[in-house]
């Protein structure tokens, strides 16, 4: 991007040489001069503030959200269990079930609550990393947007400084020179009425 600005800075000196004086504004002149290549084009500090947003949310909604979750669920199993396995060992112990069918059941009802558990967990991780790629596309397109600024900011404005000084210097000249006309026009209608 150096020999970019250096490239824009030369052709511009280059067009002011070619049109003359009168387009070497003050302001142009001035902002070809700041232009300093030697500096980064968009500096790392220009990313930080979007960086810092975007972990913010992952790690104040997101990350927060899967911990709730995990967390509700984990509770919710563990006053279940002394239900799922206490049942089965208070029938069995009654004699109203036999250890075959008491254990298997018992055993069941765990899995169950374990299964329950990771079904938990599995759709909280994947709506963290849902929310994840969304911050990281909404994060390339702050960085882009910052890169497009810079790009605006250091090459793009002392060429469009230097048309717009074009544009007013011509359109300047075509109103004197219109002016100049008028007057010749008069001034030959003058003429010819008194001869």
């Amino acid at each position: 991007m150096a020999a970019a600005q250096e490239r824009i800075k030369a052709i511009t000196n280059e067009y002011i040489a070619m049109t003359g004086p009168k387009l070497g504004s003050a302001q142009l002149m001035n902002q070809i001069e700041q232009m300093d290549v030697s500096s980064l084009l968009v500096p790392p500090s220009s990313f930080t503030p979007a960086i810092v947003q975007r972990r913010q949310t992952l790690a104040n909604v997101s990350t927060p959200y899967l911990e709730r979750r995990f967390t509700q669920r984990v509770y919710s199993v563990l006053l279940a269990m002394p239900v799922a396995g206490g049942v089965p060992t208070i029938l069995w112990a009654s004699e109203f079930w036999s250890a075959s069918f008491a254990i298997p059941v018992a055993l069941l009802g765990l899995l169950f609550g374990v299964r329950h558990i990771s079904g938990a967990w599995e759709k909280g991780y994947k709506k963290w990393w849902r929310d994840y790629d969304r911050i990281q596309r909404g994060l390339s397109h702050d960085i882009r947007k910052v890169v497009d600024q810079t790009l605006e900011m250091r090459l793009r404005t002392i060429p469009r400084i230097a048309l717009e000084e074009s544009n007013r210097l011509v359109s300047q000249q075509g109103a004197t020179i219109q002016e100049l006309a008028k007057e010749a026009a008069d001034a030959k209608e003058e003429l010819d009425r008194h001869r």
